[in-house]
């Protein structure tokens, strides 16, 4: 199992011959009749453990005290979209777990654990038939509670802004020159993921070609994407030579917002970058990475279920053009 800040998901892998099995076994962990809570306190333990969380100290306040709230500056999703609660850092957890009662985790769970909110993957041999026989007395039976599903996209009407930074060096620390620029982007629709996939890769081939191997001799060029369901931002970074910094910087700008790209990206390339990412694709079969990655697919989606075929791994990667592109 594994939890985030709004998803927990549970896996049970296993031979083939045990589907049923393992589906009856997961059923039981999601649609119980009550929670097992008479060890909650050993359990509460090893949770401590395996995060590391432990009685706050004089020395873990300090910062506080040094730095309240109320002095902090913005961080980057206030700054962007007003919303701070993307960046409140969540403080007290070890005293939240430490309280934690039976009835308050029974509460949560009947609060948040219902039968609509689901997605339920399969990777395997088997035919899909015979999977959804195999779940259909258990899974297709669950109860309904009358409550809408949580698709509902945490961020709407908010326009997106650029972001163009760059670091120069400073007074008291080791001569760093690097060059960032990208797009804050909202509302993103699922169908569009996999070109931002391809759009990134491109990008970032491009770049490392035109700086690092060519005549700009940049350090190092990486692409960096943070998404959460239609909204984040994408970002193409440059560690650059200090006596090149400005000349690349405004090449960089000029390529990635100003220029018409079809200057600087010629179809030949554009089909050689889409097989080399094409290539790196198309090793990834086995079960768990299938399964990471259909999850994934399934889990940024901003606004709807997506169905099987806009969760299909390759086909969208092939068919968008250089035109369309």
């Amino acid at each position: 199992a594994k939890t985030g800040p709004d998803a927990t998901q549970y896996y049970v892998t296993l031979p083939a011959s045990h589907l049923d099995l393992g589906q009856r076994w997961l059923h039981k962990v999601l649609f119980h009749d009550r929670l097992v809570t008479d060890r909650l306190a050993e359990e509460k333990e090893i949770v401590n453990r395996e995060n590391g969380w432990v009685p706050p100290t004089w020395w873990d306040r300090l910062p506080k005290l040094l730095n309240p709230d109320y002095l902090q500056l913005p961080a980057f999703w206030e700054r962007q979209f007003g919303l701070p609660e993307y960046d409140e850092d969540p403080g007290d957890t070890y005293q939240v777990a430490s309280q934690l009662t039976s009835a308050q985790l029974e509460a949560h769970y009947r609060a948040y654990y219902y039968p609509e909110n689901m997605i339920l993957l399969y990777v395997g041999p088997h035919e899909m038939d015979e999977v959804i026989a195999t779940l259909a007395p258990t899974f297709g039976k669950g109860p309904s509670t009358g409550r809408r599903a949580n698709l509902v996209p945490p961020l709407t009407n908010k326009a997106p802004r650029p972001q163009f930074d760059h670091t120069l060096p400073g007074f008291f620390s080791k001569p760093e020159y690097d060059i960032s620029i990208g797009h804050v982007f909202s509302g993103l629709p699922f169908s569009q993921l996999p070109k931002l996939t391809l759009y990134e890769f491109i990008l970032r081939e491009l770049l490392t070609e035109r700086f690092r191997h060519g005549k700009g001799e940049t350090y190092s060029v990486s692409a960096n994407r943070i998404q959460y369901r239609g909204a984040g931002f994408q970002v193409f970074s440059l560690n650059s030579r200090p006596d090149r910094y400005w000349n690349q910087l405004n090449a960089l700008r000029e390529l990635l917002w100003v220029d018409d790209l079809e200057k600087h990206l010629t179809e030949s390339d554009y089909e050689r970058y889409k097989t080399t990412l094409l290539k790196q694709v198309a090793p990834n079969w086995f079960p768990g990475m299938a399964h990471d990655r259909i999850w994934g697919t399934i889990y940024f989606h901003p606004l709807h279920r997506p169905s099987p075929g806009e969760t299909d791994l390759y086909g969208p990667l092939r068919s968008v053009s250089y035109q369309d592109f």
